[in-house]
Protein backbone atom coordinates (compact mmCIF):
# COMPACT_ATOMS: atom_id res chain seq x y z
CA UNK A 1 0.00 0.00 0.00
CA UNK A 2 1.03 3.46 -0.33
CA UNK A 3 3.29 4.73 2.41
CA UNK A 4 1.08 8.53 2.38
CA UNK A 5 -1.84 6.73 3.23
CA UNK A 6 -1.25 4.59 6.40
CA UNK A 7 -3.73 1.83 7.61
CA UNK A 8 -5.92 2.79 10.10
CA UNK A 9 -8.73 1.25 12.56
CA UNK A 10 -11.30 2.98 15.00
CA UNK A 11 -13.90 1.70 16.79
CA UNK A 12 -17.29 1.82 14.97
CA UNK A 13 -19.07 3.10 17.95
CA UNK A 14 -16.66 5.35 18.79
CA UNK A 15 -15.97 7.09 15.67
CA UNK A 16 -13.68 10.89 16.24
CA UNK A 17 -12.64 13.06 14.28
CA UNK A 18 -9.47 15.25 14.47
CA UNK A 19 -10.24 18.83 12.89
CA UNK A 20 -6.60 19.49 13.35
CA UNK A 21 -5.34 16.86 11.24
CA UNK A 22 -6.46 16.12 8.17
CA UNK A 23 -5.90 12.31 7.85
CA UNK A 24 -6.94 10.72 5.04
CA UNK A 25 -8.98 8.22 7.21
CA UNK A 26 -10.90 11.35 8.65
CA UNK A 27 -12.60 11.59 5.19
CA UNK A 28 -13.59 7.93 5.19
CA UNK A 29 -14.99 8.45 9.01
CA UNK A 30 -17.00 11.13 8.01
CA UNK A 31 -18.93 9.04 5.09
CA UNK A 32 -18.97 6.36 7.43
CA UNK A 33 -20.16 8.93 10.65
CA UNK A 34 -22.70 10.53 8.39
CA UNK A 35 -24.88 7.73 7.39
CA UNK A 36 -24.12 5.96 11.26
CA UNK A 37 -26.05 9.68 12.53
CA UNK A 38 -28.46 9.72 9.79
CA UNK A 39 -30.31 6.19 10.81
CA UNK A 40 -28.83 6.73 14.72
CA UNK A 41 -27.27 3.62 14.60
CA UNK A 42 -25.43 1.98 17.50
CA UNK A 43 -23.72 -1.34 18.08
CA UNK A 44 -22.25 -1.49 14.74
CA UNK A 45 -20.16 -4.80 14.13
CA UNK A 46 -17.93 -2.61 11.81
CA UNK A 47 -15.96 -3.52 8.73
CA UNK A 48 -12.78 -4.02 7.12
CA UNK A 49 -12.08 -2.07 3.80
CA UNK A 50 -9.59 -1.42 1.34
CA UNK A 51 -9.16 1.62 -0.94
CA UNK A 52 -8.36 3.08 -4.35
CA UNK A 53 -8.44 5.45 -6.27
CA UNK A 54 -7.19 7.52 -8.88
CA UNK A 55 -7.67 11.16 -8.27
CA UNK A 56 -5.05 13.29 -7.65
CA UNK A 57 -5.01 14.16 -4.09
CA UNK A 58 -5.22 18.03 -2.81
CA UNK A 59 -5.60 18.89 -6.79
CA UNK A 60 -8.80 20.74 -6.90
CA UNK A 61 -10.57 17.44 -8.26
CA UNK A 62 -12.58 16.70 -5.11
CA UNK A 63 -10.53 13.79 -4.44
CA UNK A 64 -11.70 13.98 -0.62
CA UNK A 65 -15.36 14.44 -1.31
CA UNK A 66 -15.28 11.58 -3.65
CA UNK A 67 -13.80 9.36 -0.42
CA UNK A 68 -16.64 10.82 1.76
CA UNK A 69 -19.12 10.09 -0.55
CA UNK A 70 -17.20 6.86 -1.37
CA UNK A 71 -17.25 6.12 2.44
CA UNK A 72 -20.79 6.44 3.05
CA UNK A 73 -22.16 4.60 0.09
CA UNK A 74 -19.98 1.36 1.10
CA UNK A 75 -21.60 1.84 4.62
CA UNK A 76 -24.82 2.30 3.20
CA UNK A 77 -24.37 -1.11 1.32
CA UNK A 78 -22.51 -2.74 4.42
CA UNK A 79 -25.90 -2.19 6.60
CA UNK A 80 -28.14 -3.65 3.86
CA UNK A 81 -29.74 -0.16 3.74
CA UNK A 82 -31.34 2.19 1.05
CA UNK A 83 -31.49 6.10 0.10
CA UNK A 84 -31.83 8.29 -2.46
CA UNK A 85 -28.98 9.36 -4.46
CA UNK A 86 -29.94 13.26 -3.68
CA UNK A 87 -30.43 11.82 -0.35
CA UNK A 88 -26.43 10.67 -0.41
CA UNK A 89 -25.26 13.27 -1.59
CA UNK A 90 -26.91 15.50 0.97
CA UNK A 91 -25.90 13.57 3.70
CA UNK A 92 -22.10 13.51 2.25
CA UNK A 93 -22.38 17.08 1.84
CA UNK A 94 -23.00 17.54 6.06
CA UNK A 95 -20.69 15.19 7.22
CA UNK A 96 -17.69 15.94 5.17
CA UNK A 97 -17.92 19.60 7.36
CA UNK A 98 -16.78 17.77 10.64
CA UNK A 99 -13.45 17.26 8.99
CA UNK A 100 -13.42 21.10 9.64
CA UNK A 101 -14.02 22.52 5.98
CA UNK A 102 -17.60 25.24 5.62
CA UNK A 103 -17.58 23.53 2.08
CA UNK A 104 -20.87 23.57 0.05
CA UNK A 105 -22.78 20.30 -1.93
CA UNK A 106 -21.54 20.69 -5.56
CA UNK A 107 -18.69 18.11 -5.79
CA UNK A 108 -21.10 15.60 -3.56
CA UNK A 109 -23.73 16.06 -5.95
CA UNK A 110 -21.90 15.62 -9.17
CA UNK A 111 -20.55 12.44 -7.56
CA UNK A 112 -23.97 10.65 -7.01
CA UNK A 113 -26.39 12.54 -9.80
CA UNK A 114 -23.59 12.41 -12.79
CA UNK A 115 -24.39 10.58 -15.53
CA UNK A 116 -22.32 9.47 -18.85
CA UNK A 117 -22.78 11.54 -22.13
CA UNK A 118 -24.12 14.47 -20.04
CA UNK A 119 -23.15 17.64 -18.22
CA UNK A 120 -25.43 18.39 -14.95
CA UNK A 121 -26.77 21.82 -13.92
CA UNK A 122 -26.71 21.32 -10.11
CA UNK A 123 -29.29 23.44 -7.56
CA UNK A 124 -30.04 23.30 -4.38
CA UNK A 125 -33.29 24.26 -2.15
CA UNK A 126 -33.87 21.17 -3.06
CA UNK A 127 -31.22 19.93 -4.24
CA UNK A 128 -32.00 18.78 -8.49
CA UNK A 129 -29.59 18.11 -11.30
CA UNK A 130 -30.73 19.04 -14.87
CA UNK A 131 -29.46 17.49 -17.85
CA UNK A 132 -27.23 19.66 -20.22
CA UNK A 133 -26.66 18.63 -23.80
CA UNK A 134 -22.84 19.50 -24.40
CA UNK A 135 -22.26 20.43 -28.45
CA UNK A 136 -20.39 17.14 -29.91
CA UNK A 137 -16.72 17.72 -31.25
CA UNK A 138 -15.96 19.88 -28.32
CA UNK A 139 -13.12 18.51 -26.45
CA UNK A 140 -13.31 19.75 -22.37
CA UNK A 141 -9.84 19.38 -20.22
CA UNK A 142 -9.93 18.26 -17.27
CA UNK A 143 -6.35 18.05 -16.15
CA UNK A 144 -4.11 18.53 -12.83
CA UNK A 145 -1.81 21.12 -12.57
CA UNK A 146 0.62 19.17 -10.35
CA UNK A 147 -0.15 22.31 -7.64
CA UNK A 148 -1.23 20.96 -4.85
CA UNK A 149 -3.46 22.37 -2.02
CA UNK A 150 -5.29 20.35 0.96
CA UNK A 151 -8.50 22.27 1.50
CA UNK A 152 -8.63 21.01 5.56
CA UNK A 153 -5.22 21.84 5.97
CA UNK A 154 -5.20 25.58 5.68
CA UNK A 155 -7.84 28.40 6.02
CA UNK A 156 -7.83 29.75 2.52
CA UNK A 157 -10.77 27.80 2.11
CA UNK A 158 -13.04 28.38 4.97
CA UNK A 159 -11.94 32.01 4.40
CA UNK A 160 -13.68 31.92 1.51
CA UNK A 161 -16.99 30.62 2.67
CA UNK A 162 -16.71 33.17 5.49
CA UNK A 163 -16.00 35.84 3.21
CA UNK A 164 -19.34 34.94 1.24
CA UNK A 165 -21.00 34.88 4.28
CA UNK A 166 -20.49 37.98 5.75
CA UNK A 167 -20.76 39.83 2.17
CA UNK A 168 -24.50 37.89 2.03
CA UNK A 169 -24.87 39.96 5.84
CA UNK A 170 -23.59 42.79 4.71
CA UNK A 171 -26.03 42.64 1.77
CA UNK A 172 -28.92 42.14 3.80
CA UNK A 173 -28.44 44.89 6.19
CA UNK A 174 -28.07 47.15 3.19
CA UNK A 175 -31.68 46.13 1.70
CA UNK A 176 -33.13 46.20 5.47
CA UNK A 177 -33.30 42.31 5.43
CA UNK A 178 -33.36 40.37 8.39
CA UNK A 179 -29.16 39.60 7.96
CA UNK A 180 -28.64 37.31 11.39
CA UNK A 181 -30.91 34.69 10.03
CA UNK A 182 -28.94 34.67 6.49
CA UNK A 183 -26.29 32.60 5.25
CA UNK A 184 -25.64 32.47 2.11
CA UNK A 185 -25.76 35.03 -1.32
CA UNK A 186 -28.12 32.96 -2.97
CA UNK A 187 -30.62 33.68 -0.29
CA UNK A 188 -30.48 37.46 -0.11
CA UNK A 189 -31.24 37.38 -3.99
CA UNK A 190 -33.83 34.63 -3.09
CA UNK A 191 -35.60 37.16 -0.74
CA UNK A 192 -35.33 40.33 -3.21
CA UNK A 193 -36.79 38.19 -5.61
CA UNK A 194 -34.06 40.27 -8.14
CA UNK A 195 -32.13 38.45 -11.14
CA UNK A 196 -28.63 37.99 -10.74
CA UNK A 197 -27.61 40.92 -12.85
CA UNK A 198 -29.57 43.05 -10.84
CA UNK A 199 -27.78 41.38 -7.98
CA UNK A 200 -24.48 42.10 -9.54
CA UNK A 201 -25.45 45.64 -9.57
CA UNK A 202 -26.63 45.74 -5.90
CA UNK A 203 -22.97 44.50 -4.87
CA UNK A 204 -21.48 47.49 -6.39
CA UNK A 205 -23.78 49.98 -5.03
CA UNK A 206 -23.63 48.07 -1.34
CA UNK A 207 -19.94 46.78 -0.53
CA UNK A 208 -16.55 48.96 -1.47
CA UNK A 209 -13.56 47.18 -3.70
CA UNK A 210 -11.11 47.92 -0.70
CA UNK A 211 -10.81 45.00 2.09
CA UNK A 212 -12.99 45.16 5.04
CA UNK A 213 -11.64 45.04 8.74
CA UNK A 214 -13.66 42.76 11.23
CA UNK A 215 -14.34 46.08 12.92
CA UNK A 216 -15.66 47.94 10.17
CA UNK A 217 -17.94 44.63 9.46
CA UNK A 218 -18.71 45.04 13.02
CA UNK A 219 -19.99 48.29 12.54
CA UNK A 220 -22.10 47.91 9.56
CA UNK A 221 -23.70 44.91 10.99
CA UNK A 222 -23.78 46.96 14.77
CA UNK A 223 -22.59 43.89 16.32
CA UNK A 224 -19.09 43.24 18.90
CA UNK A 225 -16.10 41.75 17.94
CA UNK A 226 -16.65 39.41 20.35
CA UNK A 227 -19.90 38.63 18.65
CA UNK A 228 -18.85 38.49 14.87
CA UNK A 229 -16.11 35.48 16.42
CA UNK A 230 -18.07 33.73 18.06
CA UNK A 231 -21.38 33.90 16.57
CA UNK A 232 -20.76 33.83 12.59
CA UNK A 233 -17.08 33.17 12.00
CA UNK A 234 -15.76 30.07 12.03
CA UNK A 235 -12.95 28.83 14.83
CA UNK A 236 -10.08 28.79 11.83
CA UNK A 237 -11.17 32.20 10.60
CA UNK A 238 -11.36 34.32 13.86
CA UNK A 239 -8.13 35.47 13.51
CA UNK A 240 -8.35 36.98 10.07
CA UNK A 241 -7.78 40.59 9.66
CA UNK A 242 -9.11 41.29 6.25
CA UNK A 243 -12.47 40.08 4.31
CA UNK A 244 -12.52 40.92 0.42
CA UNK A 245 -16.49 40.89 0.61
CA UNK A 246 -17.54 43.06 -2.61
CA UNK A 247 -14.54 40.63 -4.61
CA UNK A 248 -16.15 37.17 -3.36
CA UNK A 249 -19.85 38.74 -3.84
CA UNK A 250 -18.99 39.66 -7.45
CA UNK A 251 -17.52 36.22 -8.22
CA UNK A 252 -20.09 34.27 -6.79
CA UNK A 253 -23.14 36.53 -8.56
CA UNK A 254 -21.51 36.93 -11.98
CA UNK A 255 -20.41 33.05 -12.04
CA UNK A 256 -23.75 31.66 -11.43
CA UNK A 257 -25.24 33.82 -14.05
CA UNK A 258 -22.05 32.24 -16.18
CA UNK A 259 -23.83 29.21 -15.47
CA UNK A 260 -27.03 29.70 -16.25
CA UNK A 261 -25.65 31.36 -19.67
CA UNK A 262 -23.60 28.05 -20.79
CA UNK A 263 -26.71 26.00 -20.11
CA UNK A 264 -29.16 28.60 -22.29
CA UNK A 265 -26.07 28.51 -24.86
CA UNK A 266 -26.56 24.68 -24.62
CA UNK A 267 -30.36 24.65 -25.59
CA UNK A 268 -30.20 26.90 -27.98
CA UNK A 269 -27.16 25.65 -30.14
CA UNK A 270 -26.23 28.67 -31.97
CA UNK A 271 -23.37 27.99 -35.20
CA UNK A 272 -20.48 30.06 -33.13
CA UNK A 273 -21.86 27.61 -29.68
CA UNK A 274 -18.33 26.16 -29.16
CA UNK A 275 -17.05 29.94 -29.24
CA UNK A 276 -19.55 30.85 -26.91
CA UNK A 277 -19.10 28.47 -24.53
CA UNK A 278 -15.38 29.00 -24.33
CA UNK A 279 -15.79 32.32 -23.99
CA UNK A 280 -17.69 31.57 -20.50
CA UNK A 281 -15.10 29.68 -19.58
CA UNK A 282 -12.23 31.68 -19.89
CA UNK A 283 -14.80 34.77 -17.70
CA UNK A 284 -15.00 32.04 -15.23
CA UNK A 285 -11.43 31.65 -15.12
CA UNK A 286 -10.45 35.17 -14.47
CA UNK A 287 -13.21 35.50 -12.10
CA UNK A 288 -11.48 32.67 -10.27
CA UNK A 289 -8.03 34.05 -10.20
CA UNK A 290 -8.98 37.95 -9.53
CA UNK A 291 -12.07 38.47 -8.26
CA UNK A 292 -12.17 34.82 -5.87
CA UNK A 293 -8.70 34.26 -6.02
CA UNK A 294 -8.38 30.81 -5.92
CA UNK A 295 -5.89 30.02 -8.87
CA UNK A 296 -2.22 29.75 -9.04
CA UNK A 297 0.56 30.56 -11.90
CA UNK A 298 0.46 26.86 -13.36
CA UNK A 299 -2.98 26.82 -13.01
CA UNK A 300 -3.52 30.25 -15.71
CA UNK A 301 -0.82 29.20 -17.63
CA UNK A 302 -2.74 25.37 -18.08
CA UNK A 303 -5.70 27.41 -19.11
CA UNK A 304 -3.68 29.70 -21.23
CA UNK A 305 -2.61 26.28 -23.12
CA UNK A 306 -5.88 25.34 -23.62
Amino acid sequence: TNPLYPDFSTSANNVQIDKTKPLWHNYFLCGFKGIQEHFGLSDLTGMNCLVDGNIPPSSGLSSSSALVCCAGLVTLTVLGMNLSKVELAEICTKSERYIGTEGGGMDQSISFLAEEGTAKLIEFSPLRATDVKLPSGAVFVIAHSCVEMNKAATSHFNIRVMECRLAAKLLAKSKSLPWDKVLRLEEVQARLRVSLEEMLLITEDALHPEPYSPEEVCSCLGISLQELRTQILSPNTQDVLIFKLYQRAKHVYSEAARVLQFKKICEEAPDNMVQLLGELMNQSHVSCRDMYECSCPELDQLVDIC
